[in-house]
């Protein structure tokens, strides 16, 4: 989705971005299972809770990301009817 809005230099710190993102991701799912863990004894709520943050992710994305449309936006020509 980034070469949709960015373009250059900012494309790539788009992505850059993006990646910075997922690496805190890496860090945090497992601390956040293995805190749920000590405290529930259980892995279940820590992958509940993960499942959870996903389910908000997609939510976020699917109504409130505002993606352009490649449709095309002009017109079909107009026809003067002899009458």
């Amino acid at each position: 989705m980034p070469p949709m809005f960015l373009s250059g230099a900012g494309l790539a710190a788009g992505i850059a971005w993006i990646n910075s993102i997922g690496n805190l991701g890496g860090l945090f799912g497992p601390w956040y299972v293995g805190v749920m863990n000590d405290l529930t004894g259980s892995y279940a709520g820590g992958l509940y809770g993960l499942a959870l943050l996903g389910f908000v992710a997609a939510i976020v994305c699917a109504f409130f990301l505002l993606i352009p449309s490649h449709t095309s936006s002009v017109a079909p020509p107009v026809t003067a009817v002899a009458g």
